[in-house]
C-alpha cells in the first residue's frame, strides 16, 4: 500500500478523520489498565458507525464503513476500498502497521479470507415492574 498524506477521503466522510481521533481517545481511556485490542475497538466503533461491518481477516480485525473505505483505528489507519492507499490517523502505529498492513504483513502475505459480522443498533425499551 502507498500512504497518501490527504485526499483519500470523499468529501462527504470529511467529519471522519476529526471523528476518529476522538473516538481513539475516548476508546483507549474506557480500555485504560485493561487488555486493549482490534477486535474489542472495531466492535466498539462499529456500533457508533452507521452502516459499517465489521471485518476480520487473518486473525485481525477492522470496520469497512459505507462499503467505501476500511478504518483500523487500532492501527490508526484509514484505507481506500481496493486496498491501495491509506492515510494515517493521529494515534498511528508502525509497529502495528508493519504487523498487518505492510508488503510482509499478515494480511498481505496470506489469503484474504473475510468474515463480516454486523452490528444492528437496537431501540431501547421502557418496562414497567411491579411488585
Amino acid at each position: 500500500m502507498e500512504e497518501q498524506l490527504s485526499g483519500l477521503l470523499p468529501s462527504k466522510f470529511d467529519f471522519l478523520p476529526e471523528f476518529l481521533e476522538n473516538f481513539s481517545e475516548e476508546a483507549l481511556q474506557l480500555s485504560k489498565g485493561n487488555k486493549h485490542n482490534c477486535e474489542a475497538i472495531s466492535f466498539q466503533l462499529s456500533y457508533r458507525l452507521q452502516d459499517s461491518l465489521i471485518a476480520n481477516v487473518s486473525m485481525h480485525t477492522f470496520v469497512y464503513y459505507k462499503g467505501e473505505i476500511w478504518i483500523d483505528v487500532y492501527t490508526g489507519i484509514i484505507i481506500d476500498k481496493e486496498f491501495k492507499k491509506y492515510q494515517k490517523l493521529p494515534n498511528f502505529s508502525q509497529k502495528r502497521f508493519d504487523t498487518w498492513w505492510s508488503k510482509d504483513g499478515i494480511i498481505f502475505s496470506g489469503p484474504k479470507i473475510f468474515t463480516f459480522i454486523e452490528i444492528k443498533l437496537k431501540g431501547t425499551r421502557k418496562m414497567n415492574l411491579e411488585w
